[in-house]
């Protein structure tokens, strides 16, 4: 597509419009880039010293009722207690933001008060009061030394206040209660209306205060901001409620509190709009200015390069006059270039003939004419096909016997009259030998003839090699065709060799599972022990008992024998009764257990009975070691499904708490948990507290074989056993979670109705 054709002026026009605006548009840029983050450390700077403004008074507020504690403290085992107490209630009473004083023994009892005069009524009921249980108290009763609390909790009021406590004397703690309210109308009365936007957060993050109108009203929790994080950037820029803030932080040694003031940065800040706005106006005015002025000194610049261009024209046309002059040095000497072209293009004519004539691309040239005669040659072509010049030129095609074929010579000379020809034809030399050419002909018209211009190339020696490459390259396929057998065979092998791993695999995870019953077995095995061992004793008991009743009866039976046989059978009665009924107990649990987990059968049962047996039956294992496990399974649960599958996974999981959670420790929790989830799922977990797990192992637990107790008890299948009765049998999902020191949360979610068919795990 053409290029769009300007006239001179309206193009010096839009050059001089576009080149204003550009200088304006970057002078405007360069002001933006150099200004605004000027002011935006400024506004970092302003939020910042505002926080520390904040932090500074309320440090200087904490400091001064410190000081008056600290002499108080000191006077305490030097004044009768009756004047220690009426200081107190001085002090109390004297001092603004002070709500009471307690003087507290070492074990917690508060034995003087000084309370304000709005809370003299309540005397009777703190004095006496326990306060051990007190963290503020507990605290600085075990470092001995002065403790703050940001949110205490009043034993006046049962409201929330800052506390303050202070070892006073030999084993007595001083308590001081300051309202929370004081602390914060201080603060806000330092917020100033033209002051950036203010909040107060306790240890945890909670808003305490918040001042304008800022993105956050209420109070809320906001310790999940970049700004507390550790690593946090500096200066501190901050995203919240989809707007932007420089803030500054600053935090309260004695109160845990951090004060934080935000400047909206970017955007939204009033110094960087205005500033913006004015760098906008001026690239208006600019905008403006340029159209105006623009098309007045295109006007002026275009008239003589117009005068130019006329006698230009006038001079192909072959008119020969005088060139204008003006004032403009440049376009002076362009209209001298333009006097001296005319003799220049005559001598690139001459210097074109000597070019072509000494190109070494072999060159023909010809007049598009039924015969096609030759008008002239160069010296390559001569020299490729061996004829002299002067006896080709004047020559027809048909009359230079260079054509291998009359037929294809006739097609090729019709297609290069009609359109720009490139093949390669086999042409013969002067001596008769064949050469393969590569023929490129252009069209063009010379003092009213039209001319064909044949540029050849010989391409024999490209050919040959090309024709061995191909020969080259059909051996390398073979090749490749032998290796790629190879690997085929090779594959084979791995793929049976991994069919192989699979079967062995299926028997480890089998083996696994009788192991596991086994133990199940040892472990009921031994517990039957200690309930009918105390019943074979009683009988054991009873049975000598009875002989020495025997014995007596041949001196002479009493009544007093009588009785102390029968007592001696209700309580052997007793005795067996009662352990022979445990013993039966824990058969049943462990028939119900092993039938379940042998037969993988479906039923409809109760959750929490099948998770008592799964307990009951691990319970002998877990009573010879530290450790706990407890349920907290709802009655009313009721499922359909595969009792077996799911104690194994139970199984399986606290016996994996039992092995690596609590590794070298001497005490540890196992719960087990149950509740109905919104979507009409059944939530089973299993947590410990234990040491967790690493985070890098928790996407790999499943993975069968593997353990981090390779070759210390552990095969790595129990919770691949698990994982598969959960997903594959039962129809649910299982999930874990730990924290490193914390423990470990596996969450399973199981349909009420498990999927039918189900295939076994």
């Amino acid at each position: 597509m053409p290029a769009r054709e300007w006239k001179l002026r309206s193009f010096i026009t839009a050059i001089m419009v576009i080149t204003t605006l550009i200088t304006v548009l970057l002078v405007g840029i360069a002001v933006l880039l150099l200004r605004l983050p000027v002011i935006e450390r400024e506004n970092q700077r302003e939020a910042q010293l505002h926080a520390d403004e904040y932090a500074a008074h309320v440090r200087f507020m904490l400091g001064a009722l410190e000081s008056r504690l600290e002499v108080l403290a000191r006077t305490h085992n030097r004044l009768p207690d009756a004047q220690f107490e009426a200081l107190l209630e001085q002090m109390a009473q004297g001092t603004p933001g002070i709500q009471a004083l307690y003087l507290v023994t070492r074990s917690g009892m508060v034995i003087a008060a000084g309370l304000s005069r709005s809370a003299e009524a309540q005397r009777r009921d703190i004095l006496g009061s326990d306060l051990s249980a007190t963290p503020l108290f507990r605290s600085a009763l075990e470092v001995r030394e002065r403790r703050w609390s940001d949110l205490h909790l009043s034993a006046l009021s049962g409201h929330v206040t800052v506390g303050l406590a202070m070892p006073a004397g030999t084993g007595h703690v001083l308590i001081a209660e300051v309202p929370l309210g004081a602390v914060l109308d201080t603060v806000r009365m330092l917020a100033r209306e033209q002051a950036p936007q203010l909040w107060v957060l306790d240890s945890r993050g909670e808003v305490l205060i918040e001042t304008g109108d800022g993105p956050r009203r209420g109070r809320a929790n906001l310790s999940g901001l970049p700004i507390f994080q550790a690593g946090a950037p500096d200066p501190a820029r901050i995203e919240f409620a989809g707007r932007h803030y420089h803030a500054g932080v600053a935090h309260s040694d004695a109160l845990e509190w951090r004060f934080v003031t935000l400047v909206p940065a970017g955007r939204e800040n009033p110094r960087i709009r205005n500033t913006v706005l004015a760098v906008a106006m001026a690239f208006g005015i600019a905008i403006l200015a340029s159209f105006l002025l623009s098309p007045l000194w295109a006007r002026q610049l275009a008239a003589p390069l117009d005068r130019i261009v006329r006698q230009a024209r006038d001079t192909a046309l072959g008119v020969d006059s005088r060139w204008p002059r003006g004032r403009i040095a440049e376009l002076n000497t362009l209209t001298s270039d333009l006097e001296t072209m005319a003799g220049v293009m005559r001598e690139r004519e001459q210097r074109f003939s000597a070019i072509f004539n000494s190109s070494p691309s072999p060159m023909v040239v010809t007049e598009h004419a039924p015969r096609h005669v030759c008008s002239d040659t160069n010296a390559a072509w001569c020299a490729l096909f061996g004829w002299p010049r002067d006896a080709v030129i004047g020559a027809s095609g048909d009359e230079v016997d260079m054509w291998s074929s009359t037929a294809e010579r006739d097609a090729l000379f019709a297609r290069a009259a009609r359109e720009p020809v490139r093949e390669e034809v086999w042409l013969k030399r002067a001596d008769g030998r064949s050469v393969l050419c590569r023929v490129s002909t252009r069209r063009f018209e010379a003092g009213g003839r039209e001319m064909i211009v044949w540029s050849i190339e010989d391409v024999t020696s490209m050919r040959q090699m090309e024709r061995e490459l191909r020969t080259l390259n059909t051996e390398l396929e073979a090749r490749v065709a032998h290796r790629t057998e190879a690997l085929a065979t090779s594959n084979r092998s791995l793929q049976h060799a991994l069919d192989e791993l699979e079967r062995t695999q299926h028997e480890l995870v089998r083996s696994e599972k009788m192991a596991a019953l086994g133990s199940l077995v040892a472990g009921v095995a031994h517990e039957l022990n200690t309930p009918i061992g105390n019943a074979l004793m009683a009988v054991s008991t009873l049975h000598g008992q009875a002989g020495e009743f025997r014995t007596a009866m041949q001196a002479g039976l009493r009544r007093t024998d009588l009785d102390a046989l029968l007592a001696s059978v209700d309580q052997a009665s007793e005795i067996s009764q009662r352990n022979l009924e445990r013993a039966a107990e824990l058969v049943t649990s462990f028939k119900q257990v092993a039938v379940d987990q042998a037969s993988s059968q479906r039923r409809r049962f109760s959750l929490a009975e099948v998770v008592d047996e799964i307990a009951l039956t691990l319970l002998p294992s877990i009573k010879r070691t530290p450790y706990v496990l407890d349920t907290d399974i709802p009655a009313d649960i009721e499922l359909d499904s595969y009792p077996g599958p799911l104690g194994q996974a139970l199984a399986n999981m606290i016996n994996n708490a039992l092995l690596h959670a609590f590794d070298e420790r001497d005490h540890g929790r196992i719960l087990i948990a149950a509740r109905r989830d919104a979507e009409d799922m059944i939530g089973l977990s299993v947590s410990d507290d234990g040491k967790g797990i690493p985070a890098e192992d928790l996407d790999r637990i499943f993975d069968p074989f593997f353990t981090t107790r390779m070759g210390q008890g552990g095969t790595g299948l129990g919770l691949h056993i698990a994982y598969n009765a959960v997903q594959n049998v039962l129809g649910g999902t299982i999930s874990v979670r730990s924290v490193m020191g914390i423990g470990t949360h596996f969450e399973i979610h199981l349909p009420p109705v498990a999927p039918v068919p189900a295939a076994a795990a």
